[in-house]
C-alpha cells in the first residue's frame, strides 16, 4: 500500500548504460479511485497483468529537500 505523504509532483528517470541513453520523466499526479485502477489493470493484456503482479511495483525513495 502507498503512503500519502501529500507530494503532487514526481519525477522518474532511468538510465541505460548500454545504450547510452537516460530517460527522465517529470508530472502531476493524483490518486484514482480503486475502481478505475481494477478496471485499468483488467484491461491490459494478460502478459502485462502477469508481469505486474510478479514484480516489485512500490519502493520507499529517499526524499531530497
Amino acid at each position: 500500500m502507498l503512503q500519502n505523504w501529500g507530494y503532487k509532483k514526481v519525477l522518474a528517470g532511468s538510465n541505460w548504460q548500454s545504450c547510452g541513453m537516460q530517460v527522465r520523466v517529470e508530472g502531476s499526479v493524483e490518486k484514482v479511485p480503486e475502481e478505475e485502477s481494477e478496471k485499468y489493470f483488467h484491461s491490459r493484456p494478460r502478459g502485462s497483468q502477469l508481469g505486474a503482479i510478479v514484480s516489485k511495483q512500490v519502493g520507499t525513495l529517499l526524499v531530497r529537500d
